[in-house]
């Protein structure tokens, strides 16, 4: 049993490596948010709910996997070398894939430009929530480009 805690625990600590370390990680769940809210305002169904979050798991599940691959090749290769490069290359690709299919899911859960323009007119209509929108927005630019003081550099 204490194997398995441990084996959590090693997870939660990758998770975390990712989320301090990893800008892209980081913009990856600032959009996974977005499209949360986005849903809650759309009530999306059970099932569109599930697609969404599918989505949302394999974009994040995909750079996790890129920040391995790309640490473990540093490891065996700390030069410039033609497969690290391909390796490299491979990781960052099923990231963008994974990307750009969750783009279309988006689209065809959020396709609707009328609701799409009354979720975001929501921020600003009031000058009350303008300035809490403007506030948000400069905190997520800080969670995306400043990782915590904390975060080791590499």
């Amino acid at each position: 049993m204490i194997g398995l805690l441990r084996s959590f625990g090693y997870a939660f600590q990758g998770v975390a490596a990712c989320l301090l370390g990893e800008r892209n990680f980081r913009i990856h769940t600032l959009a996974g948010a977005m499209a949360i809210a986005m849903g809650a305002y759309y009530r999306l169904s059970g099932t569109q709910w599930a697609v969404l979050l599918l989505a949302i798991a394999l974009v994040l599940c995909c750079e996790a996997v890129n920040t391995a691959v790309e640490a473990a090749v540093d490891l065996v290769s700390p030069g410039e070398h033609p497969l690290a490069k391909l390796a490299k290359d491979c990781a960052a690709g099923a990231v963008l894939l994974a990307a750009a299919g969750s783009v279309g899911v988006g689209f065809c859960l959020f396709g609707d430009l009328g609701s799409l323009f009354g979720f975001f007119s929501l921020w600003v209509a009031s000058p009350a929530r303008a300035v809490g929108s403007a506030l948000l927005l400069s905190l997520c630019l800080l969670y995306v480009f400043c990782p915590p003081w904390w975060a080791k550099k590499r």
